[in-house]
């Protein structure tokens, strides 16, 4: 109705091939932004209030504040968000499963696991499913694993 009011008309923003791909990608990030706020929100909240104060006493600008007081500090708020969200992305098929129905995801949207899920029970190529799957698993061994290593490091496992 807003779109409407504007002469934007209505768009059928799933049924069309130019833009469903960039209705999904709008969808994926409201979905999971949340997700980010509520990581962010944690790490700010952990900042302790000395550090602004010092800040202030040392004339730092809220400039100045941000790029050396609260950025730094919420790397590890940065990078749990950032392996969260990139494991929530190859796990997308659920949404699209979801949101298209079965075997009806278009080909504008396809990603690994849908991919995948067709060749296997559609099209009953099971070995490039197998491949596919092997694929998405190292994709997400590739994502966890420095991760991991850097936990080790930092002495949080």
């Amino acid at each position: 109705i807003l779109l409407g009011a504007v002469g934007l008309g209505p768009f059928n923003w799933i049924g069309n091939p130019e833009l469903v791909l960039g209705a999904v990608i709008f969808a994926l990030i409201w979905q999971f932004s949340g997700y980010a706020m509520v990581v962010f929100l944690a790490g700010l909240q952990s900042i302790p209030d000395d550090q602004f104060e010092a800040a202030k006493v040392d004339g730092a600008s809220i400039f100045k504040t941000y790029w050396r007081v609260i950025i730094p500090q919420l790397k590890s708020s940065s990078v749990s968000a950032a392996v969260i969200l990139m494991i929530f992305a190859l796990k997308a098929f659920t949404f699209l499963f979801s949101m298209f129905g079965q075997y009806r995801v278009p080909k504008a949207t396809d990603i690994l696991a849908t991919l995948m899920v067709r060749e296997a029970f559609k099209l009953q190529n099971w070995a490039y499913a197998a491949a596919i799957a092997t694929i998405l698993l190292l994709m997400a061994l590739a994502v966890i694993a420095p991760y991991l290593h850097y936990q080790h490091k930092q002495g949080s496992l």
